[in-house]
């Protein structure tokens, strides 16, 4: 623990030296910063052709088979979530299963039998979705063109002619790390993910309320077909441009090569983390963009714990002294630098980051896109045990945290030496960094008070600017509805986005939150709680216009399936 202590005093030594020359940067500072840089318009549309789309081949999966998979995949586990997941497989298999054999009835077939998840037979694969992988063009943070792509996924019938969608489902993934899991590689993914949750919403056949949708579902640049670039992470602007070009790209390939939307339908995006924000920044994008040919049809957005402003998320990060997805830090930072307007070709993440964290591999396991989230972080945890310059503090079975040292990993019992348990490194609030150990104490002085050192002052207002450029709290007025959940106990993308949001978004009725409350649940199992029990109402009350009665600041109680208006 000596080592631990003196590094402490370090730090605070190098705080209070930082206050001893520090400069106050005001609000004309940063004009004079962002007075030197051009900020793209994404708004405008470029034309797209049938011939510029290319799309792979055409698979197909029942409902059966979908809701199964989810079921089994869920019972192989005992947390709150797989309970949940479970019960939201076994109603839809329930409701599924019952309507196909409605279909088979009334149509007197009896083909494709096989067993339920009941052990009962006469549960068929007639009504289910085929997906496809389709490349698309749009632009990157030059304006020059890019060919990206995505997981389209629509409804089939083999008892009734296929349907006409009634729906353009805007799917928006949550963080990825790691290539592999892209939307893309949807064959070798969990259905139980969120893009196999998303899937759900082909059809109201599978117990989803808001009928039948093709639903789109992009990579974003950086994964799938560009997983070469850097990912964009955080780029609002310009990351809604590509999703809503790939959308459009899906309606045009799909009413060209497969069949006619409904006359009437309609759109809208829906994500959870990263893919709310992205989901609301869609529909900003929409609204404002000059000749969408989704403007008309578009109706709004159901957004769940999204980093909607990365400068609030950033400062309670300082303010909580705490990151318990340090990696979360490096994706904004690396993001910014390399292609943000105000950072590219000016800063770097070591400009930032403290030189421990930056030791462990951070930049490296980002860019070459094979780890996982929580890939990144048990290797954070491991490369903390033998580093004197950087600290994980991991919780300990008998309770409480400790610094994750070779030093820790052994305690005493009446003299003789034990293993000391950890919990496990990839549940949800089991190991955190201080913000010292992640970000410089010139940046976290800075955003703390407004002053840092002149030699650091112009750095961290060109990362305050990008920052507040890639605020989706203000700036805009919403047409349509934004229906935004959030848990109250988000470790990972703190409530202060609600609330930001909420205050930016103060008095308009057609902006609706909800605040999921909750003594337990954390960000990864709230997430699969927002696809199972809610966000499906929330996408029905898009449609049905029922959003117009919700009250704002509608509490959850936590309890899946109870609802407290």
């Amino acid at each position: 623990m000596m080592k631990r202590t003196r590094k402490l005093w370090m730090q605070m030594a190098s705080v209070l030296c930082c206050l001893a020359f520090a400069t106050s940067c005001s609000d004309d500072d940063l004009a004079n910063i962002d007075n030197d840089v051009v900020i793209p318009d994404f708004t405008e549309k470029s034309t797209m052709d049938i011939s510029e789309i290319e799309a792979g081949e055409i698979d197909s999966v029942s409902w059966h088979e979908h809701y199964s998979t989810i079921l089994g995949e869920a019972e192989q586990g005992n947390s709150e979530e797989d309970q949940m997941l479970a019960a939201f497989a076994k109603r839809r298999l329930e409701k599924n299963d019952s309507l196909i054999d409605a279909y088979l009835e009334q149509s007197g077939g009896n083909t494709e039998w096989g067993e339920g998840w009941d052990g009962k037979t006469g549960k068929n694969r007639l009504l289910g979705y085929k997906y496809v992988t389709i490349r698309y063009p749009s632009v990157d943070a030059t304006g020059q063109k890019i060919m990206l792509s995505e997981l389209v996924v629509f409804p089939y019938n083999s008892v009734w002619p296929n349907p006409h969608p009634d729906n353009l489902v805007i799917g928006c993934h949550v963080t990825i790390t790691s290539n592999k899991e892209r939307p893309t590689n949807y064959d070798t993914n969990s259905f139980t993910t969120d893009v196999g949750m998303l899937a759900c919403h082909a059809s109201s056949n599978s117990g989803s309320v808001e009928k039948e949708a093709l639903v789109v579902i992009p990579d974003y640049e950086g994964y799938g077909a560009t997983h070469g670039n850097p990912h964009p992470y955080l780029y609002q602007s310009l990351t809604a441009r590509q999703v809503v070009d790939g959308a459009e790209a899906a309606v045009l390939w799909y009413e060209k090569t497969q069949k006619k939307m409904d006359d009437d339908w309609k759109a809208y995006s829906v994500g959870y983390s990263q893919g709310g924000s992205v989901a609301m920044a869609v529909h900003k994008h929409i609204q404002q963009s000059q000749n969408s040919t989704l403007k008309s049809r578009f109706i709004g957005s159901v957004c769940g714990d999204g980093p909607y402003s990365p400068l609030a998320t950033i400062k309670d990060y300082i303010s909580t002294q705490k990151v318990y997805m340090p990696v979360a830090v490096g994706l904004i930072l690396k993001g910014m630098c390399d292609v943000n307007p105000y950072m590219k070709g000016k800063f770097q993440m070591e400009d930032f980051l403290t030189p421990g964290f930056m030791a462990s591999g951070i930049k490296q396991w980002i860019a070459n896109k094979n780890y996982t989230t929580d890939d990144i972080q048990d290797k954070l945890r491991d490369y903390s045990r033998n580093s004197s310059d950087f600290t994980v503090m991991a919780q300990t079975k008998e309770g409480g945290y400790l610094p994750y040292k070779e030093a820790n990993m052994t305690y005493e019992v009446n003299g003789k030496k034990v293993n000391r348990e950890w919990r496990d490194a990839d549940k949800p609030m089991s190991c955190y960094c201080e913000i010292g150990e992640v970000l410089r104490p010139e940046v976290i002085q800075y955003f703390a008070t407004g002053s840092t050192t002149t030699e650091y002052a112009t750095r961290c207002m060109a990362l305050e600017s990008a920052l507040k450029m890639n605020d989706l709290t203000e700036g805009w007025t919403p047409s349509g509805a934004v229906i935004m959940f959030h848990s109250t106990k988000d470790e990972v993308v703190p409530f202060a986005n609600y609330e930001s949001a909420m205050r930016g978004f103060n008095g308009l009725d057609n902006v609706k939150g909800i605040r999921y409350v909750t003594a337990t649940f954390t960000h990864v199992s709230t997430g699969k709680s927002f696809y199972a029990w809610y966000e499906s109402s929330y996408a029905a009350a898009l449609l049905n216009g029922g959003w117009k009665k919700y009250a704002n600041e509608y509490e959850e109680t936590g309890i899946p399936g109870i609802h407290v208006w």
